[in-house]
């Protein structure tokens, strides 16, 4: 099994995005733009943007069980996800610890915190996608399509999950990113997912 490392260039973050996770409704005012604004440069000069992943088949040893890697799981939600998909891409992706300094360190500024936080997490949302659009060019080139991807946390497919993810990927050496509490991702800005290929496209609900 091959890991592999990438680093990036921070990408552009969408600051709708931004604007969400602060928790604005509507259309932003001037001070509100000027403050996201702000915090994005900094959460993007501060970031290191780095991804690791590998390709895995899906094992079916039964009709409620699925095998992937070290993962053995009945998780229904998961499955209902990788139908038609004989292997998955499994990430993990990260903007590094600078953020989470940056934003305890404005914790005396509730609103430079709260742009910060919304700022870290747009950033770390668009490096997953920019990922997530070179692995769907991967997938096209052989003829096969990607499923959405799916994290640990969602549904039946608990967070205790998160430490296969760290092992299969070694991500504390590959990227630096450990588990805190048996479940939760250090540094904070981080996500780890899986993403079905199937031969098969699956059309839009």
């Amino acid at each position: 099994m091959t890991v592999v490392r990438k680093t990036y260039a921070p990408p552009e973050p969408n600051m709708k995005e931004v604007y969400r996770y602060m928790g604005v409704k509507g259309e932003p005012d001037e001070a509100t733009k000027q403050l996201a604004d702000e915090a994005v440069g900094r959460i993007k000069s501060s970031s290191m943007c780095r991804v690791c992943y590998t390709r895995l088949p899906i094992e079916r040893p039964d009709s409620k069980t699925l095998v992937i890697g070290s993962i053995r799981t009945e998780s229904v939600f998961l499955a209902g996800n990788l139908a038609d998909c004989s292997e998955v891409y499994l990430f993990m992706a990260t903007i590094g610890g600078s953020a989470d300094r940056l934003i305890a360190s404005s914790r005396m500024y509730p609103s430079k915190a709260l742009a910060l936080d919304a700022a870290a997490s747009a950033l770390t949302e668009a490096l997953c996608n920019k990922l997530n659009a070179e692995l769907k060019e991967q997938a096209a080139a052989e003829g096969k399509f990607l499923r959405p991807r799916y994290s640990a946390g969602f549904g039946d497919f608990t967070l205790e999950y998160q430490k296969y993810f760290v092992d299969i990927l070694n991500s504390p050496k590959n990227i630096g990113v450990a588990l805190r509490n048996g479940t939760m991702m250090f540094p904070t800005k981080s996500v780890s997912a899986l993403i079905g290929i199937s031969d098969k496209e699956r059309k839009q609900q």
